[in-house]
């Protein structure tokens, strides 16, 4: 019953922080305009967009089928594509809940195990996180004046110079490095810490996701690999054409998309439903950086979110159905390959 209540207390919390986030963004926009500049957008390239995205789901549900048919099961390109559908619904309504969600309705359409699924969608995350990396230290490599515009308004003082840039991210691993190394030294404490112990199996569990890629094939690891780089370059695309959906965006060049995307990345990754309010605020911010007035950058992350929050409502309720035509699958009639 307790952790009933804190649960719920927790999805209070997200949410208020979401709608407080927001609320402050927004607060003295003029709604009625707002409305007025959508209507006048380019809607062919917001529909561009959300093709772009059902094309990363897609290779998304293809990626994760692969890792299961190495396991043993055969997924199927289809059910696969509609757990994940299924899964970006249920982020909407709990946070991190669609890596369970999706989970769960495979198991029911093809009646593969949970816990394997789940620990293939663990390994895929490895690669997700990585690929997330590789793209914000880019974006802050070859952007890093524009970009510390926005960070100094979070963490203090403003770079002055063009080594300044080497020197924050050489400090950053610095403070890493330490900080793992106080870690270690003091390991004895931490795996007394409750929380602690919790975020050791979860780094357990990251582990043994990532060694469960090794059991691809070469040809499974490049088909999935490739499908990675479609997926990132996917999304990436999501942003860069919805630049000229608006007149106040359309100049901007594909830098600017690359530190759009690393901001999208950063903000969906934390703990509110559907990155509401976070998404907004940085996405904002990232524009202001780059020229764009505020009320124009405000207009672009509402129409850049509302967008991908109406296919996500949309295609998860069309999921929801079709997954109803396929025969719930008990676990005994599993489909594995020989």
């Amino acid at each position: 019953m307790r952790r009933r209540a804190l649960s719920v207390l927790k999805y209070i919390l997200t949410l208020v922080v979401a709608v407080g986030l927001f609320w402050m963004l927004y607060r003295n926009q003029d709604f009625e305009e707002l409305w007025h500049n959508l209507r006048q957008a380019r809607w062919e390239w917001i529909l561009f967009s959300l093709v772009l995205s059902l094309v990363a789901h897609w290779s998304r549900g293809v990626r994760w089928s692969i890792m299961l048919r190495t396991l043993g099961y055969h997924a199927g390109a289809m059910p696969a594509f509609i757990a994940v559908l299924v899964g970006y619904l249920a982020n909407l309504i709990v946070p991190r809940m669609g890596e369970v969600s999706r989970s769960a309705m495979l198991q029911r359409m093809r009646g593969i195990p949970f816990q394997v699924s789940f620990g293939a969608v663990i390994a895929e995350r490895i690669f997700d996180l990585f690929m997330l990396a590789l793209f914000t230290l880019g974006a802050l490599w070859l952007e890093f004046d524009r970009l510390s515009h926005f960070l100094t308004q979070v963490f203090g003082s403003r770079a002055q110079s063009s080594t300044d840039k080497s020197l924050m991210l050489g400090a950053t691993a610095l403070v890493a490095i330490g900080g793992i190394a106080v870690v270690y030294v003091t390991r004895s404490y931490w795996l007394q810490l409750l929380w602690a112990q919790k975020v050791i199996g979860f780094l357990k569990g990251l582990k043994d996701g990532l060694l469960s890629i090794l059991q691809l094939s070469v040809a499974q690891r490049i088909y999935f690999l490739l499908h990675t780089l479609l997926i990132w370059t996917c999304y990436y695309f999501t942003s860069y054409v919805l630049f000229f959906a608006m007149p106040a965006t359309e100049n901007l060049d594909w830098h600017c998309a690359l530190a759009i995307l690393m901001m999208s990345g950063i903000s969906i990754v934390a703990p509110v439903q559907g990155g509401i309010g976070v998404y907004h605020l940085f996405i904002t911010a990232t524009l202001s950086a780059y020229g764009i007035v505020q009320s124009a950058a405000q207009e672009f992350a509402f129409m850049a979110h509302s967008s991908q929050l109406f296919s996500y409502v949309f295609f998860g309720v069309l999921a929801l159905g079709l997954s109803l035509l396929f025969k719930p699958m008990p676990y005994s009639d599993k489909v594995a390959d020989s």
